[in-house]
């Protein structure tokens, strides 16, 4: 069945078709325009964040750019730190020193034959372990020991050296009587110093000072130099 126009309907029907989309219309209005209000102070916030993000992140956008750059200094800035960690450890690592002597004995051909700890030193930024050690072998071996100590990563001292011939009988204080090999002519004693970090201690917080007595002036703390990390020395004065 075909829909009859709208003019052919009656007057009747419409009239009560005009007042039923005017309804409708009337209804939608009433619906959808809070909503579109509410839609549009919606937007209006996102776009004032919008703004004050974007402004925020303005200063940030040349790091944006540099951002490989800071990567790259970040990696060659621990591995510096990691170098520095080798040269003087944050902790007494007594054992891998005392390997690491063994190694560059054996490395060299001499006989290591003892070591011995001495009392450490506790200075303001490191802390000085020394060691007493002895060994044995040709001349040249015992410098090319001496040598390849002075090559290490980390900072080692040589000091109080004392070298003595074994053909010629000259005695060592300190050094003691090993069965030698023929071929070794030279013993040598010497102290061996390597360095540490020293870890940072807790700041305790000042205590109040006591009153001075009376007619008496308080006395002042005699002032303290600042202790300097020693600087590594070259092969030739470790020898």
């Amino acid at each position: 069945m075909p829909i009859p126009k709208f003019t052919d309907l009656s007057l009747t029907l419409q009239i009560a078709v005009i007042l039923v989309l005017g309804a409708a219309l009337w209804a939608m209005t009433e619906y959808f325009y809070p909503n579109l209000g509410q839609v549009r102070a919606a937007n209006a916030a996102k776009r004032a964040q919008v703004t004050q993000l974007t402004s925020e992140v303005a200063p940030l956008r040349p790091f944006r750019e540099r951002v490989r750059a800071l990567e790259a200094d970040n990696k060659q800035l621990e591995n510096q730190l990691a170098n520095l960690k080798r040269i003087v450890p944050d902790e007494k690592e007594v054992d891998n020193f005392v390997r690491l002597l063994q190694t560059e004995a054996v490395t060299a051909g001499v006989q290591f034959r003892r070591v011995t700890a001495k009392a450490a030193t506790t200075q303001q930024y490191y802390v000085e372990v020394p060691f007493e050690i002895e060994l044995d072998g040709t001349y040249f071996d015992v410098l090319q020991f001496y040598d390849r100590l002075g090559r290490v990563e980390r900072i080692t001292n040589v000091s109080d050296l004392k070298m003595g011939g074994l053909q010629s009988g000259r005695t060592i204080q300190g050094a003691k009587k090993y069965d030698y090999a023929p071929s070794e002519t030279v013993v040598a004693v010497c102290s061996v110093t390597t360095f540490f970090s020293r870890e940072e201690q807790p700041e305790t917080e000042p205590s109040a000072p006591a009153a001075p007595q009376r007619g008496r002036a308080p006395a002042r703390p005699p002032a303290r130099p600042l202790a300097r990390p020693p600087a590594r020395p070259a092969p030739a004065a470790a020898r």
